[in-house]
């Protein structure tokens, strides 16, 4: 049953408009911004830099896989296909895993073929390290949007929070315990030692990030269970 409603989930989640508009903020965005910094005169690995940015593609793609049928009042038929909630919960989440995992491998691909800086400064771990919090990034988006019902909410938070102004690195700057949020536990795997003394070692973070995602498909998954379509 699980495979059936994974193959159905992907097929939906490639018909919507919102799915290729995904793909081109995520390779497009950090591609731009590796751009814009090395005609800066930037020193080093640069394709790092931009990749969080990047990251707003994967959230969309985890919001868009729920809430596109709240907005369209499909879920009422989905569930009457997939009765059992758990397996529909289950197949939307993995079905966020492989879009967002392969989105952001696509990303990191493209931006360090074109820098040229393939094995250079740990890249391959940085680069595995950048899908692994890209995927946990879209899940915790995705329980957001369970929870809320809205897709606006968690692409908002999101998108803010990882582009414009870090919540997490500002209260980084007043407490220590700032460290184990979930987007800053997790900058390490992909940004490597240099980005703050504070910050979590990689397979702490990313184990610190990984609780944080399962926490939140634990309360989407209990909040689905027990009300209406």
């Amino acid at each position: 049953m699980i495979a059936a409603a994974l193959a159905a989930e992907a097929r939906k989640l490639v018909s919507l408009r919102a799915f290729p508009v995904a793909f081109g903020v995520g390779v497009l965005v950090p591609l731009a911004l590796l751009l814009i910094n090395r005609a800066a005169g930037g020193e080093g690995v640069l394709a790092f830099a931009g990749l969080p940015g990047g990251a707003v593609g994967g959230v969309v793609l985890g919001v868009v896989v729920i809430s596109s049928e709240h907005g369209n009042g499909q879920l009422a038929t989905t569930l009457a296909a997939v009765p059992r909630r758990w397996v529909l919960l289950l197949a939307k989440a993995l079905t966020v895993v492989v879009a967002v995992a392969a989105l952001a491998g696509t990303a990191v691909a493209t931006v360090l073929t074109v820098e040229g800086s393939w094995g250079a400064d740990g890249s391959h771990g940085r680069a595995a390290g950048t899908v692994v919090y890209w995927v946990l990034t879209a899940l915790m988006a995705f329980a957001v949007a369970v929870v809320a019902r809205s897709g606006l909410v968690p692409v908002v938070v999101f998108t803010i929070n990882g582009t414009l102004v870090s919540v997490s690195y500002l209260l980084l700057r007043v407490t220590p315990h700032a460290k184990y949020l979930p987007d800053l536990a997790g900058v390490r795997m992909f940004a490597g030692a240099d980005f703050h003394g504070e910050a979590l070692p990689p397979v702490t973070g990313g184990l610190v990030m990984a609780a944080w995602a399962a926490a939140a498909l634990a309360a989407a998954g209990a909040v689905f269970a027990r009300r209406d379509a």
